[in-house]
Formats: C-alpha cells, structure tokens, sequence
C-alpha cells in the first residue's frame, strides 16, 4: 500500500471511506461533499428541506443540564458533515450541484426536495453495514431541529410541520430497524425531550405519538426529571394509559413526594437559570408542581414572579393569576381563590380558556363548601363556556358533566342527573381523539376526587378543613 494511501485510510474514518465507495457509481462525476451531503438527507424524510432546517440541524444549540443548569451541547453528527452544512455560503454551492445533478429540485423559497429515484439509488448503494449508522445520523440531525420552548425565547417559529415530519420519520426508522436500544443515554435524553417540545407545533396526533414513543425510550433512562416529564403528558391521557407506564414503578403513585427534593428544586434551578424571566415557563412551572403535589413551593414560585412582573410594570397575565389559584385552592385557602377570580375577571378581553378556569374554580369552591345551588351554577357555566369551544373538549366536558351529576345528585334533581349521565354517555370513547393537548390545572387532582374516580384522597383533604364536610 503506498504512502499517500495509507494517509488516506488513517485521516478518513471507515463509515466515510464505505459510504464514498459504495455510492461512487451512482453519483459518477460528483464532489466528495455533495455526495456524502445527499446520502444524509436520503435517510431523511420525504418532505422539503429548507437551508434553515439545515443550519439549525448542525448548530449547537442550548440545552438543559441533569443538575438543572444550561449548556452549549454540539449536534452529535461526525465532523466532516458539520462544515459542510452550517457554513450556508459552501451549502448553496453543494445545493446547486446536487440540482444540476438532478438529484434535488429547489423551489424559490430556498427549500429542495430529494428526487424519489436519486433516493432509491443511494439507500441501496449505501452498504447494508451502515444503514444503521446513517439513520442515528439523520436522527440526529431532525431531533436537533426542534426548538426548545424557554431555552430560545427568541425563536418563535409559526410553522415547525416539516422539521416535525422528519424528525418523526427518522425516529420510526431507528424504532422498525435496529430498535431503540442502539440510542445510547445521551441520544435518549436529546431524542425525549425534542418528542416532547415538538408537541407544541402538533395536533392531538402528534402528543399522542410523542407519548407512546417516549414511553419505549425512557425505558432503563434513569433521568429523574425526564421521567416526570413524560410522566406529566402521560397524566393528559385516560387513566387506562398508566397500567402500562411500567417506567414509573407502581409506587410513583406518591410521586409528588419522591419528586419534591430532587426535582422540585431542579425545576427552581432551571427557572433561576433561565436568560430571562418568561410568564409561561412560571405558569408551567407550576402547573407541574401542582401535578406533584407540591402546592406550597408552587405557590411560592408563582408569587414570586407575579411579584416580578408587576415591580416591572408588567400586566399581569391571567393564567399566572389562575394557575396560582390552583395552587392556594389545592391547600384550602378558598376566600383567597375568590379574590383572585374576582381580579381575574375584572380584566378586559378573556379568552375562552381563562373564562372557563374561573369558572372551573369557582365551581370547585361551591362544591367541596356544599353549596349546591352556586356549584351547579358555576358548572354549568363552566360547561356552556366548553361548548363554545372549537374544537370541543371532551376530556374536559367529562370531567364537568361528572361534577355535575355529584351536585344534581346531592340536589335530589334525579331526571337532571339523568340527561346529565346521557350527556357523559354519548362523548363516549370520543376522548380518545382529542385528550392531551387542551388541558386545566387542577383538573386531576379534582376527577381523582369525584365518584367513581381512583381517589377520593384530595377532596377529602379539603373537605376536612370546612366545618361542614360533605360525604363524597
């Protein structure tokens, strides 16, 4: 072997050398870069491919840290595709080669398109002993597409539908072929949560998806955080799912309490870390908290940056207000809640949702005091508010309707409870569709609390606080 060939074999790892070889005759008269830059968006999705998809694809991104803090973390692709594609000057000269080849077409709006034969040619030539290697590489790649919410504040894209399709493609690749268990912990970490901040641009389909995926990769994960992050989503869905969460172990169920220490104070960190204070994180922040139990430090939390923002002459957003309602609610501090219902809707211009959480609230505070005639009132507003909603929230209206035929019950109002019961019964499996992406805090523990449900431990918390307690 001659020298220059043996320098060769030394500077270019195996996977190069195999990938360039094998697709040599496909490609003919091609650079070396465009051809190894082809074969990655093969194993891509079949949707478009825009030069922004490309750039975020093999940037390095901020990420979160398992002790709570923020890090620059690299894009886990081998190096030699990394300049080929983030320096955007040398890419457009890589894109109008591959065009000329007529393995891409290119629209005007700086986005290509894979020609399906190229494709074909390419995925058999590329040696059957790296398809494996190339689909984590293109996993890779779409997973570090998706912007993180509150780590890229800046970042508020409107359309996110082809990064999703392709990130969605290349993980059931990986899923139908070698199986996730090639992901080592790293990937399964990256991989888990961009599924979950990918919800945020999805329908019900795709939280759904990013559930029952999640589920499978978290699977000997033991990232504590990240498990009640799935944790969490897998709250959205009907109770039937958790039977077979076998992640979480069954004493999860006082996951409030395991969670409290560890993670309560990671998520603190995570609010203190952040660049710059964001309403929304805080109102998710606590919406968690709540989820585990955890009313006080959600409420502390929830203060505090209601606190920040009015020192900062800020408007107050409503759902921060509600949220910390839930949180003064779940530890019986009704006069409280109502002030803050009160304020709440004092301001202009409600949404739907806001209008139908006061109503919720107050509604649960008519309840657990036995005052049946405000309860059923607030309720049914509650429910008359749901209706409007487009599209209509069934999980939601289940959970009211149920309320509902608890009060009309205790009212001795039997013919209502009655087409209250047939209401519940024609949404049927219908939930199911829907459930996940539109959701109230409070509102598990609340369903845990009513007839027929798991619990009745909360409501009955409450009720032992009020001089009079009624028998749920």
């Amino acid at each position: 072997m001659s020298q220059s060939s043996q320098r060769r074999v030394i500077y270019f790892p195996r996977w190069l050398e195999l990938t360039w070889a094998g697709t040599a005759q496909v490609f003919g008269e091609c650079s070396e870069t465009a051809r190894l830059v082809l074969v990655l968006f093969c194993f891509l999705g079949h949707e478009d491919v825009s030069l922004a998809l490309c750039v975020r694809g093999v940037a390095t991104r901020k990420r979160w840290t398992d002790s709570g803090g923020i890090a620059d973390v690299a894009p886990g692709l081998h190096s030699p595709l990394v300049p080929l594609i983030a320096n955007t000057n040398a890419f457009r000269f890589i894109r109008d080669e591959l065009r000329l080849k007529g393995a891409i077409s290119t629209s005007s709006s700086d986005t290509f398109r894979v020609n399906s034969v190229w494709r074909a040619r390419i995925l058999a030539a590329v040696p059957d002993e790296l398809h494996c290697f190339w689909r984590l590489v293109a996993l890779l790649f779409a997973s570090h597409t998706i912007p993180w919410e509150f780590l890229e504040p800046d970042f508020r894209p409107t359309d996110m539908s082809t990064e999703v399709a392709h990130f969605h493609h290349t993980l059931l690749e990986v899923q139908n072929n070698e199986g996730y268990s090639v992901l080592d912990r790293n990937m399964k970490t990256e991989v888990i949560s961009s599924l979950l901040e990918a919800t945020r641009f999805t329908g019900t389909e795709g939280h759904i998806f990013a559930v029952a995926q999640s589920k499978m990769l978290i699977d000997g994960l033991n990232v504590r955080y990240l498990q009640c992050c799935v944790l969490q989503f897998v709250s959205f869905e009907n109770t039937s799912s958790w039977a077979n969460f076998s992640v979480i172990e069954e004493d999860y169920t006082s996951h409030g309490q395991t969670s409290k220490d560890q993670n309560g104070s990671l998520v603190s960190k995570r609010a203190s870390t952040s660049q710059q204070t964001d309403p929304d994180l805080f109102c998710n922040i606590g919406s968690t908290l709540i989820e585990l139990d955890d009313f006080k430090f959600a409420e502390s939390q929830l203060r505090g940056e209601a606190m920040k923002e009015a020192e900062a002459n800020n408007a107050i957003e409503p759902l921060l207000h509600l949220i910390l309602a839930e949180s003064i609610f779940a530890q019986g501090r009704f006069s409280e809640v109502e002030g803050i219902c009160q304020e709440v809707q004092s301001q202009a211009d409600l949404s739907n949702r806001e209008e139908l959480h006061v109503s919720i609230l107050l509604a649960k505070i008519s309840h657990v005091r036995s005052e049946w005639n405000d309860a059923f009132y607030h309720w049914s507003e509650a429910l008359r508010t749901i209706e409007k909603s487009t599209p209509f929230h069934d999980h939601i209206a289940r959970v009211i309707l149920r309320s509902l035929c608890d009060v009309v019950h205790r009212q001795g109002r039997h013919n209502l409870r009655r087409k209250f019961e047939a209401k519940l019964s024609a949404l049927g499996d219908t939930v199911l569709l829907v459930r996940g992406r539109h959701w109230i805090t409070g509102l598990n523990l609340w369903q845990d609390g009513l007839p027929g449900s798991l619990t009745y431990m909360h409501l009955q918390v409450l009720a032992a606080k009020l001089p009079l307690q009624p028998s749920l």
